[in-house]
């Protein structure tokens, strides 16, 4: 194989494998945004650990593993120590949310 070849081959290799990452990884992106976004399906109590400025820290746990959220305020009197229930994703603790009950929905 010649010199000039070679060459060619290296640039075009340097200039196509930057975009087959940049779509591989908006692809993997999308597929986990997919997976993070088909459900809160689980359910576990969280405690509140902070109440500051209309923002409230809940700290739960699932699998042995601690997690910890943050939200903001919505007409709820909380305060540290109070039990409150968590919706999460079983594939993702992490991405979780204050559960709203049907009583809370109506107020």
């Amino acid at each position: 194989m010649s010199i000039e070849i070679m060459i060619v081959t290296i640039v075009i290799a340097c200039i196509i494998s930057p975009i087959i990452l940049a779509v591989t990884i908006s692809k993997l992106n999308k597929i986990i945004n997919t997976q993070k976004k088909e459900t809160y399906t689980a359910h576990t109590n969280g405690t509140v650990t902070k109440v500051k400025n209309k923002i409230i820290t809940i700290s739960y746990e699932v699998d042995k593993e601690k997690y910890e959220i943050k939200e903001t305020l919505k007409n709820r009197n909380l305060k540290n120590g109070d039990t409150i229930k968590i919706k999460y994703n079983p594939s993702f603790p992490s991405d979780a949310s204050i559960e709203n009950t049907k009583e809370e929905m109506k107020k």
